[in-house]
């Protein structure tokens, strides 16, 4: 369940990026891409696609590096409000 992958996809995706593994990152990325685009986080899947086909880029080390955290946050958030309606759901 992306519940329990998406957040250790994410961790992995901050280490590769602060080690310089452009294949990697940009398999990550493109994995996540298509997950947040499931769960309708479309800022999330957007700022993957700019990870995705910006890795290699060294200019962009910093933008990237930025968004990788904004989806970790955005994320946080987004889990908690799912396992809220999960709760909620399992009372009924």
């Amino acid at each position: 369940m992306y519940l329990d992958t998406i957040p250790v996809e994410l961790n992995d995706l901050n280490k590769k990026f602060k080690n310089n593994d452009i294949k990697k990152v940009t398999v990550i990325a493109h994995t996540l891409k298509t997950k947040m685009g499931y769960l309708g986080m479309l800022e999330c899947k957007d700022y993957m696609n700019y990870i995705e086909k910006n890795a290699d880029k060294k200019n962009e080390a910093k933008d990237i590096g930025q968004k990788i955290n904004k989806v970790r946050l955005i994320w946080d958030e987004t889990k908690n409000e799912i396992n809220t309606y999960i709760e909620t759901f399992k009372k009924r």
